[in-house]
């Protein structure tokens, strides 16, 4: 990310930026500068659930003759 003070002067090379699942506010204009590319990647909600159920049963009758 090349981050430039009010001299102008820059600080940062062959840069990239990448924002992730984030929030991005600002009360005014923003500007996001880099030397490459820039990426901005949602979130992704995800839930996996795995179950296994298993059941047996056996009986014994008796009869009395």
């Amino acid at each position: 990310m090349a981050l430039t003070k009010r001299t102008g002067r820059k600080y940062g090379t062959n840069s990239n930026i990448t924002i992730a699942g984030s929030d991005i506010n600002a009360k005014g204009d923003l500007a996001l500068r880099a030397d490459n590319d820039i990426n901005l990647i949602a979130a992704q909600n995800s839930d996996e659930q795995h179950s296994n159920r298993s059941s047996s049963s056996w009986g014994v009758d008796i009869h009395e003759y």
